[in-house]
C-alpha cells in the first residue's frame, strides 16, 4: 500500500485507524490502537521507532522529500514525502 502524503490521506489506501497528515516538513501520525511505529529510509535504516499510545499524536521531524517505509505494529506502508 503507497501513502501519498501530498494527495491526503483520505484519497489514498490508508491503514485503518491510521491518520496521517504533513505540516511544515513534519510527518504527524495517530493510531487507535497501541502500536510500535517505525520508519526506515529505503535502504532499510531506521529513522524512527517509537512505542505508540492509542489517540495521542507523533511527531517525525526532518524528513526530506523521497519514499519511506512505515511500520506499523506487523504491517509496513511505503509512504511518500513530496
Amino acid at each position: 500500500i503507497v501513502i501519498d502524503i501530498a494527495a491526503g490521506v483520505e484519497d489514498t489506501l490508508a491503514p485503518a485507524g491510521c491518520q496521517m497528515r504533513m505540516a511544515e516538513g513534519v510527518l504527524y501520525v495517530r493510531s487507535d490502537v497501541s502500536t510500535t511505529l517505525s520508519l526506515l529510509d529505503l535502504d532499510g535504516r531506521v529513522r524512527d521507532t517509537t512505542e505508540m499510545v492509542a489517540g495521542e499524536e507523533y511527531r517525525i521531524e526532518e524528513l526530506t522529500s523521497g519514499s519511506y517505509l512505515l511500520r506499523l505494529g506487523s504491517q509496513t506502508y511505503k509512504v511518500v514525502i513530496p
